[in-house]
């Protein structure tokens, strides 16, 4: 056993070794934030969708483009083409 700990050891310290590890963990770091990206963007879109369905619903209930402005931050312009 402690062959195989001094074999690990000698193994992990050369510099292959550990170019290979930041390699590994620049990517996994990479991977996080990408994903992490992704999330935040697909938040985005699902609250614009959301945002765009209530004002068209409004829209057809016969509320005025302002108060959907209001209600919604959508542009004027965006509203009268729904």
């Amino acid at each position: 056993m402690k062959e195989a700990i001094g074999a690990y050891r000698r193994v992990s310290a050369t510099d292959e070794f550990l170019a290979v590890e930041r390699l590994r963990e620049r990517t996994r770091f990479n991977e996080v934030s990408a994903l992490a990206h992704e999330r935040r963007k697909g938040q985005k879109e699902g609250i614009s969708v959301g945002l765009t369905q209530t004002a068209r619903a409004m829209k057809t209930d016969g509320v005025p483009a302002e108060t959907i402005q209001k209600y919604t931050g959508l542009d004027i312009d965006e509203i009268l083409r729904l």
